[in-house]
Order: structure tokens, then sequence, then C-alpha cells
């Protein structure tokens, strides 16, 4: 019989996976958001250097490279509430989401920066 028990809520648990679904996001966005007209122009030859193909791998790199932060993060906290550390405070959960959006602007202000 699955309860819904609202006294064992483990709020460290919830942000550990905020965390982890955004690095995911983060990883993913590299692969799966990518328009076609994109890759037609990336993929096209050229004699020596290729500024498409250099924005296009340093754009991943910040995709790679938040996705792995994210994810580190979300896995620790995760593991640390399985491990038994529990929190109900929602001060520390709204200061771990302040951090989780700080994050995505930062990401978003780097992306952006290339483009």
């Amino acid at each position: 019989m699955i309860v819904f028990d609202h006294s064992s809520e483990n709020l460290i648990n919830i942000l550990g996976a905020l965390f982890d679904i955004t690095g995911a996001a983060f990883l993913a966005w590299a692969l799966v958001f990518v328009k076609a007209r994109a890759i037609i122009r990336q993929s096209s030859s050229g004699y020596g250097f290729t500024p498409t193909l250099v924005k296009m791998f340093s754009e991943q790199k910040i995709d790679a490279a938040f996705g792995l932060v994210f994810l580190m993060v979300g896995f620790i906290l995760q593991g640390g509430a399985g491990y038994g550390y529990k929190s109900t405070s929602y001060v520390l959960f709204g200061a771990g989401v302040a951090v989780l959006i700080s994050g995505v602007i930062a990401y978003r202000l780097l992306r952006t920066r290339l483009t």
C-alpha cells in the first residue's frame, strides 16, 4: 500500500532531483534541441578554420560542463539524503533553489555570449 506521509518529506532529496533534472536538460540541449538548419550550416565543409564548428563545439562544451556540475551536485545531495541526512527547512531549500536558478542564469549568459 502506498500512502503519502507529509511528515517524511526530505527537501534535500527533492533539491537533488531538481539539480539532476536541470543537469540532464543541459546535456540534452546540445543534442536534442539543435535545429536542422544549424546542423546543415555546421556540417558544411570549408578550408582551414571553420568558425561555425568552433562555435558549435564551444556551445557543447558549456552544455556539458554545466550539465556535469549540476548532475554531480544533484547526485551528492541525493546520496546524502539516502545516507540519512534530512532537512525540512524551507529556508535551506529556498537557498538551494536560488543556487540552482543562479546556475541556470549563468548558463544562459554564457550561451548567449557565444551567439
